[in-house]
């Protein structure tokens, strides 16, 4: 609407038949053709899937920008053009062009409306062959390509997108992909040491001065991807001329500017005069323009005056219309010389313009502010922990996991093992640079377990009508239940009369707040009577370290019991295995002292006379292991328990890496079985 004010106003003063002062600005003028170059016309609209016309989607050729649907270029150039269509709310329409000299060339660019909750994130990067990733707030890689541009249909929410390739530096990015908008994130591979260059601008107009209607030619050549005119002339290409005209008095200053890699502009100013067809022009209005400072850091404000006798002074650079006297602070984020041109405008519709500059400085980035702590020095295994952080940069990435959050924040974390865990976050802020911080906490054992153990031992084999003996011990219970037994308590035994033969499955379950366990044995009712010798139940809870010197790697008397049938015996002890995978070495060895204190050595031994029974690897748990089979004799016998480090020097084929920490050892019962002479 300004702009065909000044028309409007310019064609006045042309039917008035004033003249004005001809003031002009120096400068050397190119011959020029008076028409561009013959090319080919490129057409392009953007359609629904429905077949509506989808009008304002920004057109992009070769990577750059060239205006909105329905486009045209009448100058088109012949070759392999890459064509990319975009909306919000649409996926991003992509085709690659063979333009073929004089021939006509009309697209219908296909619109997909975007998935429900979902955006699409479009990735361009400047080098062949760099590997693309991206990762998910989770630190999960959901990405990975060598395309230099592609494009991908995401879920909302954070992700950071990184670039590589051998010889250059790793470029990560962390974006936000919006449902319903396209993200375009463009990754710069430069050598180490390579400072981008703003691109070349030559940029003239022909003549000096023109008559109101007269036209005048513009001409312009550049090495970046495109050159933007003012003055209504909008986006062109890098190279080319223009022929124009202008009813509008006075002088007109156009600005070009190209834009280069990595945002670098360079600018360039050449001028006009159009004069009126009389000879007397009116008096043109006074004007004083100026801007106070002469330069400001990108986003400071700054502050224009002006002064002039007229009826209203019209500012370029998106300031527009104001009265004739006045002030105004404005910003700017974009970085480079700034040129503002102001008109004063008087009744008789005569001009006076003035113009003034403004350097707009880049910030000098510096590495984003972090704090990050684990607020424990140490926690029980199964635990959490809360940490926390607090950044001035744009979002933080933790580790082990935890993945991409906001500048700020705090979270409970949950470890699957003990020892010390360090966390290491990191802040990103511009330009790429990020700061790190770690923290530690140290996760020690479990204590007891959480959840209840129970053991059950029943007689083998019984005759018809003939009481068997069902036997069981429980720890950490807060109820329990046993086949054939009502209300049983913590430990306890019941004999059961079975009048058919056959099979019974006996099963003890105990209970409490954090789960349950289960334990089953075996009753063989038969009809001739068989001689049968009870299973030995031991509760306890003892253990052995090996951390602590060769005294705490035994320990004597971990069970006493009473043998009442001479004869060979299995040895199964309940184990606690309670430091997940953090210990690898938690094995141990079982020898028996009969009353005399002669030691009695297993059977089937392993290692030497012993028989060592391996870690079992996994979370924190108890599993019943079996330990030896001995031949013992009637009377009272002791069970000694050995850690493995005692012997595995001598035997290490069952080591799982070297012993140099607790590697501890608990068992909480033994069960002796019968097994025959």
């Amino acid at each position: 609407m300004y702009m065909n004010r000044l028309k409007n106003i310019g064609n006045l003063w042309a039917a008035a038949g004033f003249m004005l002062v001809l003031y002009v600005f120096g400068c050397s003028k190119a011959q020029l053709p008076l028409t561009p170059e013959p090319g080919t016309t490129l057409e392009v609209i953007a359609i629904t899937t429905g077949g509506a016309n989808v009008d304002s989607a920004r057109v992009f050729l070769n990577g750059q920008f060239v205006g909105f649907t329905p486009y045209e270029n009448q100058a088109m150039q012949a070759g392999v053009h890459a064509l990319r269509v975009m909306k919000d709310g649409y996926q991003v329409y992509t085709h690659q062009l063979l333009i073929e000299e004089d021939q006509d060339h009309n697209i219908e660019a296909l619109l997909t409306p975007m998935p429900v909750n979902e955006g699409e994130l479009l990735v361009t990067v400047n080098q062949d062959s760099a590997m693309v990733t991206v990762r998910d707030s989770q630190n999960s890689v959901i990405i990975q390509t060598e395309q230099r541009v592609s494009s991908h249909i995401l879920q909302g929410g954070a992700y950071v997108v990184s670039g590589e390739k051998s010889g250059f530096p790793l470029v990560v990015k962390a974006i936000e992909v919006v449902s319903g908008k396209v993200t375009t994130v463009n990754l710069e591979l430069l050598k180490p040491g390579t400072t981008p260059q703003a691109p070349t601008l030559q940029f003239s107009i022909q003549e000096d001065t023109v008559k109101a209607g007269t036209p005048f030619n513009l001409r312009w050549e550049s090495n970046g991807h495109q050159v933007i005119i003012d003055q209504g002339v909008g986006v062109r290409g890098p190279n080319g001329s223009e022929r124009m005209t202008s009813n509008v008095l006075g002088l007109k200053i156009f600005t070009a500017t190209a834009y280069g890699d990595d945002n670098l502009v360079t600018e360039r100013i050449d001028s006009v005069y159009v004069a009126a067809n009389t000879s007397n022009p009116p008096p043109a209005p006074t004007l004083q323009f100026a801007i106070q400072e002469d330069s400001v850091t990108v986003g400071e404000p700054f502050m224009l005056s002006w002064q002039s006798n007229g009826s209203m002074v019209v500012i370029d650079q998106g300031v527009g219309v104001r009265g004739p006297n006045g002030s105004e602070k404005i910003s700017s984020s974009v970085t480079g010389l700034k040129i503002f041109t102001a008109a004063a405008y008087n009744e008789d519709n005569m001009i006076t313009e003035k113009k003034d500059t403004v350097y707009v400085a880049p910030k000098t980035a510096t590495a984003p502010a972090l704090t990050f702590e684990v607020l424990a020095d140490s926690i029980v295994y199964g635990e959490p922990v809360t940490i926390q952080w607090e950044s001035d940069g744009s979002q933080v990435v933790i580790d082990n996991g935890i993945g991409a959050r906001g500048p700020q924040g705090s979270e409970e974390v949950l470890f699957h093992s003990t020892g010390k865990k360090t966390l290491v976050a990191t802040a990103y802020g511009e330009d790429n640079l990020r700061t790190t911080r770690s923290a530690s906490v140290y996760v020690k054992e479990a204590p007891m377990p959480m959840q209840p153990v129970v053991m059950i031992s029943t007689t083998r084999r019984v005759t018809v009508n003939t009481p068997a003996t069902i036997s069981w011990v429980s720890q950490n219970a807060d109820y329990l239940v046993v086949d054939y037994v009502t209300n049983p308590q913590g430990e306890g035994t019941k004999d059961i009369t079975f009048s058919t033969p056959g099979i019974r499955i006996v099963t003890a379950t105990a209970f409490n707040r954090a789960g349950y366990a289960s334990a089953s044995d075996t009753i063989e009712v038969v009809e001739p009577q068989v001689a049968t010798v009870e299973d030995i139940l031991i509760s306890t809870q003892v253990g052995v370290r090996a951390d602590k010197g060769a005294a705490s790697m035994e320990l004597q008397n971990a069970a006493t019991f009473d043998v009442q049938t001479a004869g060979r015996y299995r040895l199964l002890a309940e184990v606690w295995y309670n430091s997940g995978d953090e210990q690898r070495n938690e094995s141990f060895y079982l020898q028996i002292r009969d009353g005399s204190g002669s030691v009695k050595l297993p059977k089937n031994a392993n290692a030497g006379n012993n028989k060592v029974v391996e870690d079992d690897p996994g979370d924190p748990h108890t599993v019943s292991q079996e330990s030896g089979e001995f031949k013992l004799a009637v009377g009272t016998h002791a069970i000694d328990l050995y850690h493995y480090a005692r012997i595995s020097a001598q035997y290490p084929q069952f080591l799982n890496g070297p012993i140099d920490g607790a590697e501890s050892v608990k068992v909480l019962g033994f069960k002796l079985v019968y097994l025959g002479n």
